[in-house]
């Protein structure tokens, strides 16, 4: 089991709100869901999801898709 911390961020929201939550996971397809979940239940509409990535957690092959789905890596 991988797990990661990330941040979702309410772009459109007044002050910047920010919720930390901590996903675990096995496959990426796996964490996508998860963290879609998690970005639902904050409520704020248009996000920026933050990926603490430090550690290596996802490949490369992983990093390209999560890119592709407007996660931010960090």
């Amino acid at each position: 089991m991988r797990r990661v911390d990330i941040r979702i961020s309410g772009r459109k929201i007044e002050g910047y709100p920010t919720v930390h939550k901590t996903v675990q996971f096995e496959t990426v397809e796996e964490f996508i869901k998860k963290a879609d979940e998690a970005i639902e239940e904050t409520c704020f509409g248009k996000v920026d999801c933050y990926v603490d990535n430090y550690d290596e957690v996802f490949n490369e092959t992983e990093v390209d898709e999560l890119e592709k789905n407007w996660f931010i890596l960090e």
